[in-house]
Order: C-alpha cells, then structure tokens, then sequence
C-alpha cells in the first residue's frame, strides 16, 4: 500500500527512503496533516532538490521535531552510486516550515549546508527552533549561523571530523565589531583574534544577544576541530552586547586538538571535558550559582589558573561548587575565602592535589578558608596526596562532611572539629591519619544523625570509638593509642599541649544518631561498648569486620533498631542470644552478604542460628 494515500495520517515518526514506488519521498508530499516528530532516513535515495521538494516539508506546519538522515552503509555491488548526487540541493529542497522546534542531521554528505540554514532571504526561517543536532557530517568544513535564533536551548555536534574551526560566523550576529579575546592551552594568557565580518558604523549602537537562550552545549568526536572561537566586542559596543547569557553546561569530548574556547561564557554551571585541551580563562561573571569541573583523561588544561578566575568573580552567587577528575590539579584556589555564598563544596578524584590552598599562600593569615560562612556540605573523596585541610574549612555551618580515600590527610587545627555543633551527616573512610582527631575531638556532635566510619589503619586492634574519658597514658601516646571505653568524670586533658574537656558521663556520644555504618579492618576482633549506648539507632551496618566472630549481647540494648546489615565478615558465627534478638523488637530487616558461616548457619529452617531471627518480617542471606 502507499502510504502517500493516507492524506488524513497524523502521525508518522519516521519514514525510510527506498527505490521502489512505494517508498520514494515523493509519498510525503500528500500527508499535510501531519504532525509531532517525523524522521527521515535513506536519503541519499534522493536524486536532486526537485526530487526532494515533492515530499513538501514546508507545508507541513504541525511537525514539531524532523530529523534528516542519510545513510552510508550499503553492499557496493548492490547500492545505487552516490558519488553523483548533489547532496546539499537535496538538503535545499527539504526546507521546513517555521514553526520547527527540533531539527536534527545525520550524515549528511554536503560541505556547506542548505541556505535555509545559513543567511539571506531565508535566515529568519529557524526563529523557532529550541533545539539543533549535526551528527556525522563528516564533509561539513562550515557550521551554520545560530547566534540570532531566540529560542535556541541545545546544541549539540558530534562528528564533523572535516571542522576545523567554529568562526564568528556562528553567531550569526553582525552587528558588532569583532575583536576576538579567547584563551588558549599554551603557557600563560595568549589573546588570539578571529577573522569575520565588517560592521556598519552605526550597527555598534543597536543592543545585541548573542544566542539569547542557549542553556546546553556539545561537542563530541571532532578530531580536527582547533578553535571555537569567540565573538568580540569594540568599546562602543561592550555595554550593550550580550553573549551565551543563560548558557550553563558544555560538554566537550573526543576533541583533542581544541585549543581556544570563548571568553563569554558567564552564567557556566558545568564545564565537563574530556579527550580535550582545551583552555578556559578570564569570564568576568558575576551571576554564577552552581560550578562543576570536570577533566576526564589527560588535558592541557591550565586547571590552577583556570579555577582562580572561574572562581575570582563568583563570591556573591556561588553556591555549589563541584571539581572531579581533574589530575594535574596541584591546589584548589587561594580565593576560596570570598566566596561567602557557598553552599556545597565537592572535590573528587583528584589524584595529585596536595592542598586546598596554594602552599606558599597559607602561611599568610588572610589566606584561609574563614570567609566561607554559608557552607553546608563538604565532600573530599580519592584524593590521596591531599595532606592537609586548611584553617577555617571546617566551618560551624557545617551539616555533610564527607571525607574518603584520602590517606595522607590530617588535620592542620583539629580542634575544629569540636566546633561542628550542626553537623547531622558525617563519613571518615579510608584516611588513616584521622582516627586520633575522630577518637579524641568528635564526642560532642550531638546533633549528628549519620555516620559512616571506618577503614583505618590496618595496624588498629581495635575500632576505635569517641569515648567520654581518655585514658591517662592517651595525651603521650600516638594517634593509634586505643581510648578507654568506660565513660567516667569529666576530666581535662592535654593532648599535643592542646587542652580539652569531656562531658558529663550521662551524656554519650552521639545520643541522636539515626544510620551507623562501620568499615571494620582484619584484626579487629570486637565491636566497640559504647555503640550499645546508642538507643535512638534505627539502621546499623557492618562492613569489612574480617576477625569477628559473634556479635555482642548488648546488641539487644538497640531497642529502636529497625535493619541489620553485615556484609564481608568472614570469621563471623553466632548473632546474640536469642533473648538479646528477641529484644529488638523494632527489628524489620536483616541482610546478611558475603559472610560464608552466617550463610550457612542463618539457613532457613535448618541453622543453627536461624531460630533466632526466624521473627524478622524481612531477611535476605546471599
């Protein structure tokens, strides 16, 4: 049947080119109604412009989203020759109607695309569009002019692997002077310039927007692309041109000769890039409220320099800042200290970063981290040369601290910890050298709801646990001395000639604890006393406990326990009495992985422990 009958259809979502009757193009001509997304594919199938325009796009108002793809797989002895076909009159003759919102190219085989696309009598013919993908066009030498669409949101290029060069002519803007200032991935600031367009002398006074609306930018699999470069601004007209005003995120990956990006980009939220050198400097924004960095594999990024000034005008806005992957990155920022608005701090996988301040600027007293007022969250993770946080990180804001895979970390003035009196989530995992602070200074977090702990030196014997008395020997002994469990009077201790108080005995750690994770090491053989204490915990997980082998009676004590994980304890063989089981009554859930003898022995029916948890609703052994 040919479709190009049904001239009431109002949806079809694609339509595949072929050489028989049924499936020329010519069919689309009929179906005026329809509307929603169409994608076209095959259209190398497509002869010429005249071949194409029969298929009449343009009078179809009511398609929303149109894709136009041309394919090059095919047998050689069977496939019709192509080599012949203009393939960019084809592309002219599938004009679409203005109201197009979506519009998307795959493999076309044209250098330059279709005028409807560029400028001239048909420029105005996109003002609709929200969203644009060139994917595969691997001929393409010229990207089309964008930068005066009002409504354009997403952009995204993958595979113009032929583009060396996105040029002012991207912006599709004249009306300004072009005195290019973009920054590059060579050692220090180098100001290039891009070749483009005269202006009139009265052209500069009119107020432009360079891409208005655009929130979200791609670039992916452009081998040979060098430049992106940006659209300057002559004096006369800086106070009234605006560049990429709300562009948030660009996304650059598998570009690995790019060098030179726009200096323009001033409300950037996320700059990910990867397979890419290029180098970002110098945005003068002051609008920013979330930024997140992110360098996958190796960069010639100037990543110290790049972070000064992303960072240098946000104190006022900056709310979350996220940094990952970012390898060569040696030190965070020496700025850090103005940005009172921060919220959200977030540093991962940063391999060689040594100190979150520049080393030679700590040692001045204005270079610290005190201006940062407003801090909630902070999360330090894999970041194993990090040796040191700096003064006045750890602010009384404070309510996440996150702090994993960092073994060489310590804690330049521990006593702050003491200070954390909002602090309702807290993870210490991995970092060695922060058991004797965690010991020592973390008794007094009473609003702590959260905590995950654990992964400490493999030497311990112990778990070690606040306690609200230190034994006598603890103040010459070193990190690693075990702390007494017994809570007794309150006592002042001087500890590396810092004096202390603990408090009163009645009141333990930790008294609104709600979710406990312990990350145990292989010769610690018990659990801490003091965790019985904890009567408002709801959720207990153990991890990693390699040596032990039956879990304390005053387990029963958790009366408001609701689930029990224990995951990797090898030696472990017998839960609590039964009568201690049976006191937690508020027991729902009991999850029991990769510990081989409680496998065995929680055995439905047949375990020898199995009566003793045969009561909880929910249990799962794996």
């Amino acid at each position: 049947m040919m479709i190009g009958k049904l001239t009431s259809l109002q949806t079809l979502p694609f339509f595949i080119v072929g050489e028989d009757k049924d499936h020329k193009i010519e069919e689309l001509g009929s179906l005026s109604k329809l509307r929603g997304k169409l994608m076209i594919y095959n259209l190398q199938q497509v002869k010429s412009r005249e071949e194409a325009e029969k298929a009449k796009i343009l009078g179809k108002p009511n398609i929303r989203e149109l894709g136009f793809h041309w394919n090059r797989v095919g047998n050689p002895s069977t496939a019709r020759d192509t080599t012949s076909i203009n393939h960019e009159d084809v592309l002219e003759g599938l004009k679409p109607h203005g109201n197009l919102k979506v519009l998307k190219l795959e493999k076309f085989e044209g250098k330059n695309f279709a005028s409807w696309m560029m400028s001239g009598k048909d420029a105005q013919l996109l003002q609709n569009l929200v969203e644009i993908e060139l994917s595969e066009c691997t001929i393409c030498e010229q990207v089309p002019p964008l930068g005066h669409l009002p409504h354009l949101e997403v952009i995204r290029m993958s595979g113009l692997r032929n583009l060396k060069r996105i040029g002012p002519e991207f912006y599709g803007c004249h009306s300004v002077v072009n005195h290019d200032h973009d920054y590059h991935a060579n050692d220090g600031i180098i100001f290039g310039s891009c070749s483009g367009a005269e202006t009139t002398a009265t052209a500069a006074k009119a107020p432009t927007v360079v891409f208005p609306a655009l929130r979200d930018f791609h670039l992916e699999d452009m081998s040979n692309i060098e430049e992106w470069c940006g659209l300057g601004v002559s004096s006369s007209s800086s106070d009234t041109t605006m560049f990429f005003p709300l562009l948030e995120f660009v996304h650059i990956r598998g570009c690995p000769n790019l060098t030179t990006i726009p200096s323009h980009l001033l409300c950037l939220q996320e700059l990910i890039c990867e397979y890419a050198s290029a180098f970002y400097q110098e945005t003068g924004n002051t609008h920013r409220r979330y930024l997140r960095i992110e360098v996958s594999r190796d960069s010639k990024w100037k990543i110290d320099v790049l972070l000064v000034d992303l960072l240098k005008k946000s104190g006022k806005t900056l709310r979350k800042l996220t940094v990952r992957k970012l390898k060569e990155l040696c030190y965070l920022a020496n700025n850090l200290q103005n940005l009172a608005s921060l919220e959200d701090l977030m540093i991962e996988v940063c391999p060689n970063l040594k100190s979150i301040i520049k080393e030679a600027e700590e040692k001045e007293e204005t270079s610290n981290c005190s201006g940062l007022t407003s801090l909630r969250k902070l999360r330090i993770s894999l970041c194993k040369d990090l040796t040191c946080l700096p003064k006045g990180l750890l602010q009384q804001t404070l309510v996440t601290l996150e702090i994993s895979g960092c073994p060489n970390l310590i804690m330049a003035n521990p006593d702050e910890l003491r200070s954390l009196r909002s602090l309702q989530n807290l993870t210490i995992k991995g970092c060695p050298r922060l058991v004797g602070c965690w010991e020592k200074r973390l008794f007094c977090l009473n609003s702590l709801r959260t905590l995950t702990i654990g992964l400490f030196s493999e030497e311990l014997e112990y778990f070690p646990w606040p306690s609200t008395t230190i034994s006598a020997t603890s103040a010459s002994a070193s990190a690693s001395t075990s702390v007494s469990v017994t809570a007794t009077a309150v006592e002042e201790v001087d500890d590396d000639d810092t004096k202390y108080h603990h408090p009163n005995p009645k009141h333990y750690p930790f008294i609104s604890l709600v979710s406990l994770t312990l990350f145990g090491v292989d010769r610690v053989k018990y659990l801490p006393d003091q965790l019985q204490h904890l009567t408002t915990l709801r959720d207990l997980s153990l991890q990693y406990f390699y040596g032990l082998e039956t879990l304390p009676e005053w387990l029963g004590n958790l009366s408001s326990l609701h689930s029990l994980h224990l995951c990797w304890c090898l030696d472990l063989m017998n839960l609590p009495s039964l009568e201690a089981m049976q006191r937690l009554t508020n027991l729902r859930s009991l999850k029991i992985q990769y510990c081989p003898l409680m496998k065995e022995r929680c055995a439905r029916e047949s375990g020898q422990e199995w009566h003793k948890i045969a009561h909880i609703p929910s249990i799962d052994v794996l």
